[in-house]
């Protein structure tokens, strides 16, 4: 059984957009990203609790709402 052309139709992407893939984009973007999160981190040390509860609480957030966006899906 072939699966490509109903993953293109799940996801509303024609078929030639599933191999299309920029390697700049998606290189740049995973360099930012892990640069913000290292600068995040070095900086973690230097927030009070009360900031580190409140980034925790706020992160944790973001992933149900991921999660559950997912199981929408």
């Amino acid at each position: 059984m072939e699966l490509i052309p109903y993953i293109a139709e799940v996801l509303g992407v024609s078929e030639q957009e599933l191999f299309h893939f920029n390697i700049e984009f998606a290189t740049e973007y995973n360099y930012k990203q892990s640069k913000e999160v290292r600068e995040i981190i070095d900086l973690l040390p230097h927030a009070p609790n009360s900031i580190i509860e409140h980034i925790k609480t706020q992160l944790q957030k973001y992933k149900n709402l991921n999660d559950e966006t997912k199981n929408k899906i």
